[in-house]
C-alpha cells in the first residue's frame, strides 16, 4: 500500500525495512527540502545541455553543489555572462542575497569577474543593491566555492542576479582563447 505525506519543511527522512518486528535493512535517509511558496526562477541565459542542475529550478532548490561539478549539482554557461530573476511570489524583506560559485580553472570554470544583485517591487523596474568585484584570480588553480553576498534591509518581489563571464581563457592557459565558464548553483534570498 501506497502512503503519502506532506512536509511542511525541510526535513531528514530514515527508514528501515522490517519483517516480523525484526529490522531487515541498515537504515537508510534522505533530506527532502521545501522551496517556500510561491518562488520561481526565470533564466535570462541559456545553460548548456550537459550541466542543467536539474533546470532552472535547481537554482532555488536549497540544495548546494559540490566541489565536485562532475556529479551535475551545478548549472554551466559558457561564452556568455550569466542572468536570472528570482520571483519571491509576494513583497517581502530581504536582508540578505547570495549566489554560489565554482572555479576550476583547468576545466576552464572560472568565477565570474562581477556580480551585482538587484531589486525590484514590480519586475520591471529594477535598482541595484550590491556589485560585487571578484578577488581570485584565474591564475588560483585551486577548486574553489565561493559565495557571494551581500546583506541588506530593503523590500523586493523580484531579485536578478548578474554575473559577468570572465571571457576568453588567457594565454597562459592551456585553453587560451576558449571561452571560459561560469557555473553557478543556488541562489539563496533570506529575512
Amino acid at each position: 500500500m501506497i502512503k503519502y505525506i506532506t512536509l511542511p519543511t525541510a526535513v531528514t527522512i530514515k527508514a528501515v525495512a522490517y519483517n516480523s518486528n525484526l529490522a531487515n535493512s541498515k537504515i537508510t535517509f534522505a533530506n527532502f527540502v521545501k522551496v517556500p511558496e510561491g518562488r520561481s526562477v526565470i533564466l535570462k541565459s541559456v545553460y548548456s545541455p550537459q550541466y542543467t542542475a536539474g533546470g532552472p529550478d535547481g537554482l532555488i532548490d536549497l540544495i548546494r553543489g559540490t566541489r565536485n561539478w562532475r556529479l551535475g549539482n551545478w548549472q554551466g554557461y559558457q561564452g556568455q555572462d550569466f542572468e536570472a530573476v528570482v520571483d519571491l511570489g509576494n513583497i517581502q524583506l530581504i536582508n540578505k542575497i547570495s549566489a554560489g560559485f565554482i572555479q576550476d580553472v583547468g576545466a576552464w570554470i572560472v568565477f565570474p569577474t562581477v556580480i551585482e544583485f538587484e531589486v525590484s517591487e514590480d519586475g520591471i523596474n529594477y535598482t541595484s543593491a550590491a556589485i560585487i568585484n571578484n578577488e581570485i584570480p584565474p591564475e588560483n588553480k585551486e577548486v574553489a566555492i565561493r559565495e557571494y553576498t551581500s546583506f541588506l534591509n530593503t523590500k523586493a518581489r523580484f531579485v536578478r542576479v548578474k554575473a559577468k563571464s570572465s571571457g576568453k581563457l588567457p594565454a597562459w592557459h592551456e585553453g587560451a582563447g576558449g571561452d571560459s565558464w561560469i557555473f553557478i548553483d543556488e541562489i539563496s534570498i533570506g529575512q
